[in-house]
């Protein structure tokens, strides 16, 4: 979800990361940025993995993309042209390591005992000690200890497994049940009735299936896509057994009730073929099964979180119903 300017100076020191694919030649600014405050619950959930030679948001700033980049990449030299002068600055602004180290006379002697502490006295002082914790350099070098106490290099520790059991799925419709069986997603019509109520913003949704041969179809703004999966064994993330339909996904389109689309994040109606970049994180594959959930929010809602957010609610209700059919 891009972020506005308003964010971006609250933010300036943050991982930048885009929200969207974005192609070679984009000069980032506000609009190409994914909100900061939800890095945590992004990386919790598997979908972004911050990178150590990421910069901030305020050294991409008005800088050109090298090349494209995917959604929710962090972004690393490498993929600017250039570096803006701010983060020039910040790398000039940092001591070398070198110059970090503590630099004293030859008549300073420095021993290093048992406790992992340096020991210093000063020849011209008489009287004057110091200790000082081991790894500290002197005249550029650095000091260790003789004999340093050993440390078992410890072997890899598994805490927690994750089986996830792989289940194909051939076809999919929507009936009077909802269901997963012999490879068939089947989802009750009328759940929509029960769905619509979770958000009193959502003023309508219905719900239809879409084959891999019809994927040259018109479709309102994408909000979401997402895989139908569900844990069986046990109750934390990277642990127990979960299922996982291959060859399916849930699709969450919406507009407002004037038509408009909902568009806090960036419209993109059109023919999904043209729309969707298949195969790729956040997207459906070419041979996948599309079910399409289709919201009507309020009108007026599509600029703010709580419209999109009432559409997300009740179609998380629906999801729930195939994780919960997924368990049988």
């Amino acid at each position: 979800m891009s972020i506005t300017k308003e964010t971006v100076k609250a933010h300036l020191k943050d991982p930048a990361i885009l929200c969207c694919r974005r192609p070679k030649g984009t000069v980032i600014g506000p609009a190409d940025l994914e909100d900061p405050t939800l890095f945590d619950d992004m990386v919790d959930a598997g979908l972004l993995t911050l990178s150590n030679d990421g910069l901030t948001i305020e050294q991409v700033l008005g800088t050109t993309l090298a090349g494209d980049c995917e959604a929710l990449t962090p972004i690393t030299p490498g993929n600017l042209n250039s570096v803006n002068e701010v983060a020039q600055k910040a790398e000039e602004a940092k001591a070398p390591e070198e110059n970090l180290a503590l630099k004293v006379p030859e008549t300073v002697k420095a021993s290093v005992g048992g406790n992992g502490m340096i020991h210093l006295e000063v020849d011209k002082l008489e009287g004057l000690s110091l200790d000082i914790p081991a790894g500290t350099a002197f005249n550029g070098a650095p000091v260790s200890q003789a004999e340093p106490a050993a440390e078992a290099a410890g072997e890899k520790k598994v805490i927690r497994k994750l089986l996830k059991q792989h289940i194909k799925i051939t076809d999919a419709e929507i009936g009077t049940e909802t269901s997963i069986k012999e490879g068939k997603v089947t989802i009750d019509g009328s759940i929509v009735e029960k769905a619509v109520l979770e958000d009193p913003l959502c003023k309508s949704l219905t719900l239809d299936v879409i084959k891999p041969d019809n994927h040259h179809i018109y479709t309102e703004t994408i909000m979401d896509v997402c895989p139908i999966a569900t844990k069986v064994e046990g109750e934390h993330l990277g642990e127990g057994v979960t299922k996982v339909a291959d060859g399916v996904v849930f699709m969450l389109t919406g507009v407002d009730e004037d038509g408009v689309q909902i568009h806090e994040f960036g419209s993109s109606e059109g023919y999904l073929d043209e729309k969707m970049y298949f195969g790729h994180p956040g997207c459906a594959d070419e041979g996948d099964i599309i079910i399409r959930c289709h919201a009507v929010i309020e009108r007026l809602k599509g600029m703010s979180r709580s419209g999109p957010f009432a559409a997300h609610k009740c179609q998380d209700y629906i999801i729930q119903a195939l994780r919960d059919a997924f368990k049988d």
